[in-house]
């Protein structure tokens, strides 16, 4: 599949499977085989499967015992999905009484 960049340039590499590998220069470049995959999840995605408050995740962050966010633009972040889940395995179970 072809795919044409607004300019009207081809976009190579665009279109391919991710993990496949691809002939580059006539060699075989196999570095997305080699990487796990990984998601970056939104802040809202974070405090939906967390329950936290958008002040308690930050407040939380601050201290250092919530994960630190990447930037992934401008005006945004985002967290490893990683990291999420082993923060919440972390978390203390509560107890009947």
């Amino acid at each position: 599949m072809e795919h044409r960049m607004r300019n009207g340039a081809l976009a190579s590499g665009l279109g391919q499977p991710r993990g496949l590998a691809a002939e580059v220069g006539g060699r075989r470049n196999v570095v997305d085989d080699e990487l796990p995959v990984e998601s970056l999840i939104s802040v809202q995605d974070v405090l939906a499967r967390t329950s936290l408050s958008r002040s308690t995740l930050y407040r939380m962050i601050g201290r250092g015992i919530f994960p630190y966010p990447r930037k992934i633009g401008v005006s945004r972040v985002g967290w490893l999905e990683s990291e999420i889940i082993e923060w919440m395995r972390s978390r203390p179970t509560t107890v009947a009484r």
